[in-house]
């Protein structure tokens, strides 16, 4: 998008490279792009750099024409270099292990940015238990953020082999360790006493007895009804007309010109993913009846 253009919900705004893919990234809400911060090229920009500015009315966008950010806080451009291969949305990090100890190969899955503000997020549920085999667009889990409860996908297959962070633990920072995935079956058992130190600290809240003075804490997650991530018509759009559909699935619907009320998805619970644009064909109009003969 550019500066000035209105932003719908469910659009990309950009496209980001992990360090290891390149991920659509997309607005939560309707607004209007009032300030690009992070130059097209920029590299190694931090988790949690701020990168835009968006306004809820047009008439807001000239009062951030020469905004800027503090030089020490801005990223340089570099030289582009050649593209890393694709893999998951979220980017899995090297394990922090204790000296000494040795693991079988593995990912450690960490909490992203899932919106523009966001700077700390609460696991709300685990759509996986340690030991399932997860497949491209599986749902992981569900995450809230400032803005909204997000549902947190699978971008390739693997087993999960320990859950670093329980449901109901709020206020987790942006890149703490939330899993580890593997990519044999056999390697989950390795895992069983697995703990980063960045994660030792956080344990899940339990929900007050009385209002706490400052502001009311919402209590500990219990089984509520869908959300847009969570339970999903097989194909119908949902509020506002939108229809679940994977980053990655729209953006090749979109190059193929795909009309995505036509696909069904087979993710978890109706999802559009990869899979089915890349199956999908085109139903032909079937021909009109004949006119009888007298």
């Amino acid at each position: 998008k550019k500066e000035g253009e209105k932003i719908n919900e469910g659009e990309l705004i950009a496209e980001v490279e992990t360090d290891k893919a390149t991920v659509g990234f997309e607005s939560l809400e309707e607004c209007y792009m009032a300030k690009i911060l992070v130059a097209e090229g920029t590299r190694d920009v931090p988790v949690g750099a701020i990168i835009c500015i968006t306004v809820e009315k047009p008439e807001d966008i000239e009062a951030f024409k020469n905004y800027t950010l503090d030089s020490s806080a801005a990223p340089t451009p570099q030289a582009a270099t050649a593209p890393t291969p694709a893999a998951p949305a979220s980017p899995p990090t090297p394990s922090a292990q204790a000296p000494g100890s040795s693991y079988p190969t593995h990912m450690q899955v960490v909490l992203p940015a899932l919106s523009p503000t966001m700077t700390m997020g609460t696991v709300q549920r685990w759509e996986k238990k340690v030991g399932e085999k997860l497949s491209e667009g599986d749902l992981l889990a569900e995450i809230e953020t400032d803005k909204a409860t997000i549902g947190f996908e699978v971008q390739e297959e693997g087993y999960l082999a320990k859950i670093l962070i329980p449901e109901g633990t709020r206020d987790v920072p942006l890149g703490t360790p939330l899993c580890i995935i593997v990519e044999k079956e056999e390697d989950i058992p390795a895992f069983a006493d697995y703990r980063p130190t960045e994660v030792t600290d956080l344990k899940p809240q339990a929900p007050p007895s009385t209002p706490p003075p400052v502001a009311p804490v919402p209590p500990t997650p219990q089984p509520v009804a869908p959300t847009p991530s969570a339970t999903r018509p097989a194909t119908p759009a949902g509020p506002k007309g939108r229809l679940f559909v994977s980053p990655l699935a729209k953006k090749l619907a979109a190059e193929k010109g795909i009309d995505l009320t036509q696909v069904k998805g087979t993710g978890p619970e109706g999802r559009i993913i990869k899979k089915d644009i890349d199956s999908f064909v085109p139903t032909k109009a079937a021909p009109a009846p004949a006119a009888a003969v007298p």
